[in-house]
């Protein structure tokens, strides 16, 4: 899969839980953000799924005080340590989410592997890692106005919008 494929999955995957964190009323905190759970379609749009252990709050809830659920791996240290939830645990494990590393897995950090050890970078011994990631950052800096303005408030001529929860 190329890289602007990947890019637009995990865009896509971003924006879905944005919608869910800032759209939704009452807003909604998945709990279980993970690879198996943001699904793709016939078009490779990414779809968010499995809300089984989602938790539903209001604006002006700070966090949701709740047992402690997810996946090992993906959950938010301060909320495996609190049980104190709020929309930042999705965001944690949204960046765990490999979906711009394609077939990796989650041995590393399973296995308790420290940066530097990882599988993953290792195998690359021609230096394509980095200059990969180096293209995705000019890819999502070349095309972040058509992503960043739905959710920054501002409009496509720079004029402040309003969004309606």
């Amino acid at each position: 899969m190329d890289w602007p494929k990947r890019l637009a999955i995990a865009l896509g995957s971003a924006k879905g839980l944005a919608y869910l964190h800032e759209d939704c009323n009452p807003r909604i905190i998945h709990r279980d953000i993970k690879a198996a759970n943001i699904l793709l379609d016939e078009n490779f749009e990414a779809k968010v799924a499995d809300f089984g252990l989602a938790k539903l709050t209001t604006d002006n809830n700070t966090h949701v005080s709740t047992r402690v659920m997810g996946t090992f791996g993906y959950l938010a240290p301060e909320y495996a340590s609190s049980g104190k939830l709020t929309d930042k645990s999705d965001v944690f494990s949204f960046g765990i989410v490999r979906a711009l590393e394609g077939d990796a897995s989650l041995d590393d950090l399973n296995e308790g592997m420290k940066p530097g050890q990882s599988m993953i970078y290792s195998s690359d011994e021609s230096g394509s890692y980095a200059a990969n990631i180096n293209r995705l950052w000019q890819v999502a800096f070349e095309s972040s106005e058509e992503y960043t303005n739905e959710y920054s408030g501002t409009g496509e001529s720079g004029e402040t919008t309003q969004r309606h929860h």
